[in-house]
């Protein structure tokens, strides 16, 4: 009787999931950023500790975005793998989920433009 060593899928599905929704926070947050960075820059120098010898705003949006995102994707990532992976109706793949978190993306995207043009 064979074994197969391979990685075991559903494991292997479950960690395409939580990286996907960390690319994407962090792409957000980015984004969300260098916006931001554009607009005020005193938002960075004033507001947040400091963490690179770099006061440009597009250094600093890449590395905030990072920093303050990254664990958001991780913690929904667990739970959307687990929502996807466990249960009854377990089967969802990455690129099943990829489409609703792209439209997750545009609404996350629209409330920091809504609140630009309400102020």
């Amino acid at each position: 009787m064979r074994r197969d060593l391979g990685p075991n899928p559903t494991k292997m599905e479950g960690i395409r999931i939580v990286v996907m929704c960390i690319l994407c926070s962090t792409f957000y947050g980015i984004v969300h950023d260098l916006v931001t960075a554009h607009m005020c820059v005193q938002y960075f120098t004033v507001a947040h500790p400091w963490v690179f010898p770099s006061k440009e705003p597009v250094v600093m949006a890449l590395i905030w975005g990072v920093l303050a995102n990254w664990w958001v994707g991780l913690i929904s990532g667990v739970l959307l793998a687990l929502a996807a992976r466990v249960g009854s109706r377990s089967g969802r793949t990455a690129r099943q989920i990829l489409p609703r978190l792209g439209h997750c993306s545009k609404s996350w995207a629209s409330a920091p433009s809504s609140q630009v043009c309400w102020v």
